[in-house]
């Protein structure tokens, strides 16, 4: 007990824990990502989307002949073909465009402001990878 004096309420209480193995009913009581499911889509790609996709490539804007307003358009892409190839993040071409990865001559980076962040992209990448579920409404 005397190794404990000191440590305070908090200390203590944090030495319980790990004691009783808590970290592990912490970390399995965290739920899984679905990125399958379209609330994945509302919650976590649509604000990526929203932020830095759909002023240019949404509403009456379609730069590149590309609209991002329904799943349909998304898959169709633009002037240079499908931008999103459902379960292969690796193959689609919006995946090219925003880790800026093999660009050719004609391809601009996006967002052409600056590149998204490592947390976007791998919420593009795990949301193609499971699909691309867009909720229907």
């Amino acid at each position: 007990m005397r190794k404990y004096i000191g440590m305070g309420v908090g200390g203590l209480c944090i030495v319980t824990m790990l004691r009783l193995g808590a970290t592990q009913a912490f970390a399995s009581s965290q739920q899984p990502v679905n990125a399958a499911d379209p609330a994945f889509y509302k919650a976590s790609v649509a604000p990526i989307l929203q932020a830095n996709c759909v002023r240019c490539h949404g509403g009456l804007n379609h730069r590149g002949g590309y609209s991002m307003d329904s799943r349909a358009s998304l898959l169709k892409g633009g002037g240079t073909g499908p931008a999103i190839v459902p379960g292969h993040p690796e193959q689609s071409y919006l995946m090219k465009l925003v880790t800026q990865h093999a660009l050719g001559g004609d391809d601009h980076p996006m967002p052409p402001k600056g590149k998204l962040s490592d947390a976007d992209l791998l919420v593009l990448e795990q949301w193609i990878r499971a699909g691309a579920a867009v909720p229907t409404s």
